[in-house]
């Protein structure tokens, strides 16, 4: 993983000292190299901070230049080995080890289509320099993020991260409105293109920008691939089954492959227990060191840690680390997590899942594998969101918009104008994100729905979180070949004997992957802190100060008992805004 950041100007020359100043501020997302080229008459600058992985050497530093080409890049192509093997039969010579130079030498062989070749999680640059092109890529699934304005004196800016795009003199983005109202709707399922700054977007999951140097014109727009266009029709369970343990096998074999360790963080589910359990295989193979392993603890809660245990006694030369998380919060950590995060720190497990990551840095690892994703391709999440047990019949545009409006907790002490625009937003999010499959399979439909909206949330918090610290997270139950599987596999495969996640659940029973007391387990959600935790932070916040706030009283009729009057957990949702709005918006 890295930080990526990309100047360009079309009339007139950039500032490289700005472009310096730009890739200061990914430093934490790769704290081994830093490097910046111009190109193009000073019209294009390219930047980029490395975390090394793969072949580590000073030769695969970014920007890398091959034969014409120059690239900046964040993430890692997991078949790269296979990519090359088959460019090298073809003629390619390689002058690195690297995936990165897969890249090049890939799209140098077949254009711009070798993207459908790669395996994996992927942002980056490319600078074409024969053709005068400039294409700015984001993987399809939408794993790696890149963010872009364009600023007021014409330079088109994309980065990792917001926090780069702000230092630029000519880049200010104020609160986005109508994204805070949205998470107040939907939290976790809100449109992702927009950010939380005006002016400021995500590019799509599965879409490129590709500039034309010499037409100096604005960029095309590409949609290279798209989840709706995968269609549900696999019959076969057993057939489903056996290639899911074949896929699931293979997938953490490619995500262990590194010149460097890597660790895993383990919670006790069956997402988890399973990569962990086949990553410590291939760790030993290469490995005599344990395989390091970390799993939460808060101080003031007795955790059940006996599945936890149970699975590092059946691994071999496994240790297992055991996070402790304590009550000892305060403004200064909520306001440092929201500048990593770059958005409300909505969900107080952010707090562990951040300190999970810095102490898997503190044992010197780089990288680290993690369940996430497998809820929201299998239905993991039916028994905790009541939208995926509405009726067949409710599951249509009608039927949602009712849903997400009745569920709108905040409506009743919402302004005016907020309970107004709460309705066009619910429309736009559903018209962007819904749609409903003329099948008899209404449920697949949300399955759609939760990974275009969920699934990003979770993608962005688990980079941003990991980043934070300089550990790059791979998630092996998102493999693009699964990620296709579980798109073709019909909802009634997924649901069985009402128990969520048939197909891993079952995969690790026949399979002797896991205990019996982790493969039977309902899903549980990420534990979040004791309720003296919250106390604890609240304790800290001027409610006087919070109540006056901009932003606060834009979105909500003011009174001064109008903190009091909501429930413990929305009144955490609006110190996370408005701390937002301190970190980020108050100058």
């Amino acid at each position: 993983m890295c930080g990526v950041l990309c100047l360009y100007n079309s009339q007139k020359r950039i500032d490289e000292k700005v472009l310096s100043e730009m890739i200061d501020a990914l430093q934490h997302r790769g704290p081994d190299a830093k490097g910046q080229k111009i190109y193009c008459d000073h019209r294009l600058g390219l930047g980029n901070t490395r975390l090394s992985l793969i072949d580590l050497k000073s030769r695969s530093n970014m920007p890398l230049e091959l034969d014409g080409f120059s690239i900046t890049y964040n993430g890692e192509i997991y078949n790269h080995k296979e990519i090359r093997g088959q460019l090298e039969v073809e003629g390619a010579v390689f002058k690195t080890t690297s995936d990165t130079e897969v890249i090049i030498r890939s799209i140098q062989k077949w254009g711009i289509k070798a993207l459908n070749k790669f395996n994996g999680c992927f942002a980056f640059v490319l600078y074409d320099n024969k053709n005068k092109k400039l294409f700015i890529v984001r993987d399809p699934l939408g794993k790696k993020q890149i963010v872009y304005t364009l600023a007021k004196n014409g330079d088109w800016v994309f980065a990792s991260e917001i926090k780069a795009l702000l230092k630029h003199p000519y880049v200010t983005a104020g609160p986005n409105i109508n994204r805070f109202i949205s998470d107040l709707i939907f939290k976790f399922f809100s449109d992702k293109k927009e950010t939380h700054f005006k002016g400021i977007y995500h590019i799509l999951p599965g879409h490129y920008f590709e500039f034309d140097l010499e037409k100096k014109k604005n960029p095309k727009i590409v949609k290279y691939w798209d989840i709706d266009l995968i269609e549900t029709k696999r019959n076969d369970p057993s057939g489903i089954l056996d290639e899911y343990v074949d896929l699931l096998h293979d997938s953490v074999r490619l995500r262990m492959d590194a010149d460097t360790e890597i660790g895993s963080l383990l919670s006790g589910g069956i997402d988890s227990s399973s990569i962990t359990k086949l990553a410590s295989e291939f760790h030993n193979e290469k490995y005599k060191t344990p395989f390091q392993c970390f799993t939460i603890e808060y101080v003031k809660e007795n955790r059940d840690f006996r599945n936890v245990k149970l699975l590092c006694r059946e691994m071999k030369n496994t240790k297992l680390n055991k996070v402790a998380i304590n009550s000892e919060w305060g403004i200064n950590d909520v306001d440092k997590l929201t500048y990593s995060l770059e958005e409300p720190l909505l969900d107080k497990v952010f707090f562990a899942q951040h300190e999970n990551y810095r102490i898997a840095r503190k044992h010197n690892l780089k990288a680290v594998i993690n369940g996430q994703g497998a809820d929201e391709l299998w239905l993991g999440y039916y028994f905790f969101y009541n939208i995926f047990r509405l009726n067949p019949r409710e599951i249509n545009r009608t039927g949602l918009m009712h849903y997400w409006m009745k569920g709108f907790d905040f409506k009743h002490v919402v302004s005016n104008k907020t309970k107004k625009l709460a309705k066009e937003i619910i429309e736009s999010n559903l018209d962007k994100n819904f749609v409903s499959y003329q099948n008899s399979d209404k449920l697949d439909s949300l399955v759609r729905y939760s990974i275009k909206t969920h699934l990003q949330s979770m993608f962005m918090q688990e980079d941003r979180l990991s980043m934070a610290n300089g550990v790059e997270v791979r998630l092996p139950h998102v493999d693009t070949r699964i990620f296709k599987l579980a798109l073709a596999t019909p909802s009634k495969f997924k649901i069985w004997d009402k128990k969520e996640k048939y197909i891993p659940r079952t995969a690790a029973k026949l399979n002797n992957l896991l205990p019996k007391s982790i493969y039977n387990r309902r899903k549980l959600a990420f534990p979040d802190p004791p309720s003296d935790y919250d106390r604890e932070i609240e304790k800290a916040f001027n409610k006087k100060e919070l109540i006056q706030s901009p932003l606060i009283s834009e979105l909500f009729r003011i009174d001064s008992n109008f903190f009091y009057k909501l429930p413990l957990r929305k009144r955490w949702e609006l110190i996370a805004i408005y701390r937002m709005e301190k970190v980020f918006f108050e100058n």
